[in-house]
């Protein structure tokens, strides 16, 4: 914190040898700021010595072929699951009923999400 003013403090006996208030802060703001400006070292020498390593994605890919695969259709017959009974429930619509207009709303979101989430599965198979 800078001082504003020249703030001399209570007053010290005559023959005193310390420095004036100002400059006595100037040193101290010095010494503050080399203080501040040290860079922290790490205490532990084995933290250092573990680091990252990125994983191979191909052998990963090699190891689970066919669990994508399943996985694809499963995601697939899910969502023609929700689209049928997005369609039955579609067939018995009441034009006055809000409630059952939002839910299909929603279904129709999550259809949409799923939807995604099933090119994005294709798209990394072929990769």
């Amino acid at each position: 914190m800078r001082r504003v003013h020249n703030y001399t403090g209570p007053s010290s006996p005559p023959g005193s040898t310390s420095p004036t208030p100002s400059s006595a802060s100037s040193v101290c703001h010095g010494q503050a700021t080399l203080a501040i400006r040290k860079r922290r070292t790490s205490g532990s020498a084995k933290g250092e010595a573990m680091k990252k390593t990125k994983s191979n994605g191909s052998s990963k890919a090699a190891a689970s072929g066919a669990i994508p695969r399943k996985q694809l259709q499963s995601m697939q017959l899910v969502w023609h699951k929700q689209k049928a009974a997005i369609n039955a429930r579609m067939a018995s619509l009441d034009p006055t009923d809000t409630m059952a207009m939002e839910q299909i709303n929603a279904d129709c979101a999550m259809l949409q999400t799923m939807a995604d989430n099933i090119r994005r599965q294709e798209t990394t198979q072929l990769v």
